[in-house]
C-alpha cells in the first residue's frame, strides 16, 4: 500500500477521492466548514476535541491522520462541564473539563 499523506486525507475530508484507495463509502469522512476548522486546530495541537454535537466524520478522519502520521490517537470528549481523555480508544481520564484539558496537555508533552 502506498504511503498515506496528509494530502490524501484532506481530499477525503472534501468528499473527493483520495487517489490511493484510502477510505470507504461506508465510512463517512466529508467535513463541514466548522468541522474543518476543528480538524485544522487538532493538527496543530496534536489531539482532537469533540463534543456531543460532533459527527463521527471528524473522528474517522482524525483516526486516519494518527495512523498515517504515527502520532498517538488522542481525543478530548467534552460533555456538560465534564471531560474524557481517550487514548487509542480507551478512556484514560474522566473528570472535570479543566482537569481533562490539563491531563491531555500532559499526555501530548510526554508522548511527543
Amino acid at each position: 500500500m502506498p504511503k498515506v499523506k496528509i494530502e490524501h486525507i484532506d481530499a477525503l475530508s472534501q468528499g473527493k477521492k483520495s487517489g490511493i484507495k484510502l477510505g470507504s463509502r461506508a465510512v463517512p469522512h466529508h467535513l463541514y466548514q466548522y468541522e474543518r476548522d476543528e480538524y485544522e486546530r487538532a493538527l496543530e495541537r496534536g489531539y482532537l476535541i469533540i463534543d456531543i454535537r460532533s459527527r463521527t466524520n471528524l473522528e474517522n478522519l482524525w483516526l486516519l491522520v494518527c495512523e498515517s502520521q504515527k502520532i498517538p490517537h488522542l481525543v478530548l470528549k467534552k460533555e456538560e462541564g465534564r471531560g474524557e481523555v481517550i487514548l487509542k480508544g480507551d478512556v484514560v481520564f474522566s473528570g472535570s473539563l479543566v482537569d481533562a484539558k490539563n491531563c491531555i496537555r500532559e499526555l501530548v508533552k510526554n508522548l511527543a
